[in-house]
């Protein structure tokens, strides 16, 4: 009876006097969290370029080239498949595989970022330095994006409008 006793005294304790000082947020804590968000953002956008000009985004399982076939034989039925614009594609979660119609082979990828990935375009530009024209509006959608070539690619990172944060990331042969 008198360990029941001390048991519920020490967690009247608890509740009276407010939460654990593990579980509060302090300045350092967010500050700590922020510095690694930053440092992740960079990591990726500093691998975005390398791994565009290999044919690869960080996103994807397999590069431009590959076949579909092989595709749907190991990650199985896509999500979602049809055809758009004279190409078929294929959803896996996030990403999206085009292939041309009457072929095999990927020549588009496009990735949807995460949340964390998300930053404004000038912000990209100054982590993995500035497209060749910039800042760019699409006549299609009026979405901005900013599109760095390749010597067999072009990658297009796009958001809603020139302010917004980065939504998606695509990459096909030239």
């Amino acid at each position: 009876m008198k360990q029941w006793l001390k048991i519920i005294f020490l967690m009247m304790i608890l509740c009276i006097s407010g939460p654990s000082p593990l579980f509060i947020k302090t300045d350092d804590n967010i500050a700590a969290a922020d510095s690694k968000h930053d440092e992740d953002q960079k990591s990726f956008y500093h691998q975005l370029l390398p791994l565009a000009a290999e044919g690869k985004l960080k996103h994807a399982e397999f590069p431009i080239g590959a076949k579909i076939n092989a595709i749907m034989q190991e990650k199985g039925t896509p999500d979602e498949q049809g055809i758009l614009g004279g190409a078929a594609y294929f959803v896996y979660g996030s990403v999206i595989y085009f292939v041309p119609l009457g072929e095999e082979m990927v020549s588009s990828i496009e990735a949807r970022l995460a949340p964390d990935e998300s930053i404004k375009l000038s912000e990209i530009e100054s982590l993995i330095g500035k497209s060749a024209a910039g800042i760019e509006i699409s006549e299609l959608d009026q979405h901005a994006f900013l599109l760095y070539e390749f010597d067999s690619f072009l990658l297009y990172v796009e958001a809603e409008h020139e302010h917004a944060p980065a939504e998606t990331v695509f990459l096909k042969m030239k």
